[in-house]
């Protein structure tokens, strides 16, 4: 044998790449199911993006827009009692069309959502 677990994930957990839109499973410290992470509408005109955030957590959330090449396109420290109830995000200049991620940082656990923006 070769010695497979059989498993056949693999992965790194960063949830980047199924784009089916479910809640995030781009924990990048393991499965905590508590802390979600949803975008709307997808795709996305670019504008402005609407972010829901479920967290057991009061602290502060980091907020980050990055392009498929690694380039930050907004980056906010944001209470996390205003993602909970659901807020728009609007980068300084309109995203381009491509593909982006989301990325949100609380504390030590970051949860990462692939957003397309086509307008």
């Amino acid at each position: 044998g070769v010695g497979a677990d059989g498993d056949g994930d693999g992965g790194d957990g960063d949830g980047d790449g199924d784009g089916n839109g479910d809640p995030v499973t781009g924990i990048e410290n393991g499965n905590n199911s508590e802390f979600v992470l949803n975008i709307f509408p997808v795709p996305s005109s670019g504008h402005s993006i609407n972010v829901l955030l479920r967290t057991p957590k009061t602290d502060p959330v980091l907020i980050e827009i990055i392009d498929a090449l690694g380039r930050l396109h907004f980056s906010k420290t944001i209470d996390a009692g205003e993602l909970m109830n659901g807020m728009s995000l609007v980068p300084k200049s309109p995203l381009y069309n491509g593909i982006y991620f989301i990325r949100a940082t609380q504390a030590d656990i970051k949860a990462r959502k692939k957003l397309i923006v086509k307008d």
